[in-house]
């Protein structure tokens, strides 16, 4: 792990954060297609490494403080199929942060993904987001990267508890 580019990428955040960017920008600049991490940390196996930084903690932290309802970019409409079971925590789950399931789940697939989580997806049922553009391209990298489908991807990180305390900072 190059310890110099993680404080680089921190640094360059920490900058734009300063401008008071919307989260898509702020997402995109950082960690989307040809953004500060993409470029410092080329790999599938260098991203995840970074994502166990302390950098990363900061950045994530950052982020969590912006607010996604002022997105200058345009949204597209990711619909994921997934359990009833599945479904119904995740509505549980935003319900018991006081937050709409679409905001939820913006939050939940900025986040890395558990391998271990994209195993066998059931489809029964549909949750349809609107998400950045930015955040839709990214997701559709990783999930290149992890050979899998995007919907695979998506509910792997819809499942993955949060920290109560990110998401209500």
């Amino acid at each position: 792990m190059d310890k110099q580019s993680a404080k680089e990428v921190l640094a360059i955040a920490e900058e734009l954060y300063r401008q008071s960017p919307d989260l898509g920008t702020f997402f995109r600049e950082i960690f989307g297609v040809g953004g500060a991490v993409c470029s410092k940390f080329p790999t599938l196996d260098e991203r995840e490494e970074f994502h166990k930084t302390e950098e990363y903690g900061h950045i994530r932290a950052m982020m969590a403080k912006l607010n996604p309802n002022t997105a200058s970019e345009p949204n597209h409409t990711l619909t994921i199929r997934c359990s009833k079971r599945q479904h119904t925590k995740f509505r549980a789950e935003a319900m018991g942060f006081y937050i709409s399931m679409n905001k939820l789940a913006i939050f939940k697939l900025q986040q890395p993904v558990d391998a271990d989580l994209l195993g066998a997806i059931s489809e029964e049922k549909a949750i349809s987001i609107r998400l950045p553009k930015s955040l839709h391209e990214t997701l559709k990298r990783e999930a290149v990267d992890w050979n899998t489908s995007m919907n695979k991807l998506a509910v792997a990180k819809l499942i993955k508890p949060i920290d109560r305390n990110l998401i209500l900072k």
